[in-house]
């Protein structure tokens, strides 16, 4: 059996990205201020579950389409979940609430092919 096989799906979403993005593990996971192995971490399974507040960080530098992906594949399972990850956005600070935001208006605003169809 191949090693990919065992990979769960954020593994291969990662993965994917990093491959397509041409950016080296090391430099991504510098940049979001995680320490310079976490993303081949999460690459290699030893980080089963991102947190939010890390896909956060690395949508910085992953771009929108990461962070749609990444929160399909960690979103919370139960209600306990939920009200942890809101709990959190709770905390956040005023630039994290910000980029939340900015991330969902993207996220949510229809594509242009969308747009041409409405008019």
């Amino acid at each position: 059996m191949k090693k990919d096989m065992h990979k769960n799906a954020i593994a291969h979403l990662f993965d994917e990205v990093m491959e397509a993005t041409g950016l080296e593990d090391k430099s991504v996971s510098i940049e979001a201020g995680l320490g310079g192995t976490y993303v081949r971490d999460v690459r290699e399974g030893r980080v089963k579950k991102p947190g939010f507040n890390n896909i956060l960080k690395l949508s910085k530098r992953l771009g929108v389409d990461f962070f749609i992906r990444a929160m399909e594949i960690i979103a919370p399972d139960t209600p306990e979940e939920m009200l942890r990850v809101a709990h959190k956005m709770m905390l956040a600070n005023q630039a994290e609430r910000e980029q939340i935001l900015d991330l969902v208006d993207v996220a949510t605003r229809p594509k242009s092919s969308e747009r041409n169809q409405e008019n």
